[in-house]
């Protein structure tokens, strides 16, 4: 099983802190998305494992996160982004159950194609958006959270590493599931790997382990991806070539 060693691959990175983590601030950095076969990670994982730290929690390497996507009942922000329109909005709760916190996260990607994430601590996931989370809401968007409903739940475990060089940071997602209204849908056979490097940076050993597996950049949307696979109400033309490159990771 894939998962089994990707934990067992995981446990050969030395450790590092949240707070020894804090110190990589990477101002003027690149963000790179890949798409990768679950099943070629724990091989990528051992031939980097003496460059990196592992981010470490309570022993834990893998951290299970919990998200609930809200939207308008006419699925506005999944629709902006289906049509490849800018400065759409995100809206969701999000619970890191190890460490028991929840936040209520606002993601807007601008007409440059620049992303900016604000969020507030909350006390727990609920259906509905507060008078706290709508007021939030309010200061830093046009959007309406009395609105807002909720329209998809997503879950999976990350780990977090840091190069040792202090000059790159990667998140790594596995287990990913969706679900809606009774209807579920698991991409497990898939790892979203995302790499955050100074902009000084041409090559890292990651970026060389996926160049030598002729993997290359790919956007991949957790919200619309998951969206288009448990909800047949919607529109997904735009997302067809992306969902038949996906099917394809299956027996890579």
């Amino acid at each position: 099983m894939a998962f089994e060693e990707i934990k067992k691959s995981m446990s050969q990175f030395d450790k590092v802190t949240l707070e020894e983590m804090s110190g990589v601030q990477l101002m003027n950095r690149i963000d790179n998305k890949y798409v990768i076969p679950a099943v070629h990670l724990p091989g990528i994982l051992d031939r980097i494992s003496d460059q990196y730290y592992a981010l470490e929690i309570e022993d834990l390497r893998l951290m299970k996160y919990k998200t609930l996507y809200f939207d308008s009942p006419e699925l506005d922000f999944y629709t902006r982004h289906h049509n490849g329109l800018l400065n759409r909005y995100k809206v969701r709760q999000r619970t890191y159950e190890e460490t028991d916190t929840s936040f209520f996260e606002v993601k807007f990607k601008n007409n440059k194609s620049v992303t900016q994430k604000s969020r507030i601590r909350i006390d727990e996931i609920t259906n509905q958006l507060d008078a706290k989370q709508c007021d939030f809401l309010s200061e830093i968007s046009p959007v309406n959270g009395a609105a807002l409903e909720p329209v998809l739940w997503v879950y999976y475990q990350r780990a977090t590493l840091v190069s040792k060089a202090m000059n790159e940071r990667l998140t790594i997602d596995v287990n990913l599931s969706f679900e809606f209204d009774g209807n579920e849908c698991s991409m497990s056979h898939l790892v979203i790997l995302e790499a955050k490097r100074d902009r000084a940076l041409k090559v890292t050993p990651i970026l060389s382990e996926l160049r030598n597996l002729k993997i290359q950049p790919s956007g991949f949307s957790k919200y619309c991806m998951g969206l288009a696979s448990v909800r047949e109400d919607v529109k997904r033309n735009r997302f067809k070539p992306r969902f038949r490159r996906l099917d394809k990771l299956k027996v890579a």
